[in-house]
């Protein structure tokens, strides 16, 4: 099985203003969850479904290094690492927005 496809598109473009018209299936707000992780060392995977947008403390650190607000794991697995994600309700995928905000060295390809 291959990889699936990807691209970048900029924030100020039309399929990004077309996900901010739809509902986050994945809000905890709507009940989401996660069910299960490969790995949250630095940070939780609880923090992928906050509504809030993330925020960026450079002074901020925790026991286990520096506070960031987002899911940050030790990236040191031997294939990848993953996070399973229940829903709040049921409804059609139009699209997936990874932000990577303030991820500056640890963010995904581009």
């Amino acid at each position: 099985m291959s990889a699936p496809a990807f691209r970048t598109v900029q924030a100020d473009s039309a399929e990004v203003a077309a996900l901010k018209g739809k509902s986050n299936l994945a809000s905890v707000s709507l009940g989401s969850k996660i069910i299960s992780f490969s790995d949250e060392f630095f940070a939780e995977a609880s923090n992928l479904l906050k509504d809030e947008e993330a925020v960026f403390l450079p002074e901020e650190f925790t026991d286990r290094g520096k506070w960031m607000d987002g899911w940050e794991t030790r990236r040191h697995n031997k294939n990848y690492d993953w996070t399973i994600i229940q829903l709040g309700y049921a409804g059609s995928i139009f699209g997936l927005d990874i932000d990577t905000s303030h991820f500056t060295g640890n963010h995904a390809p581009v």
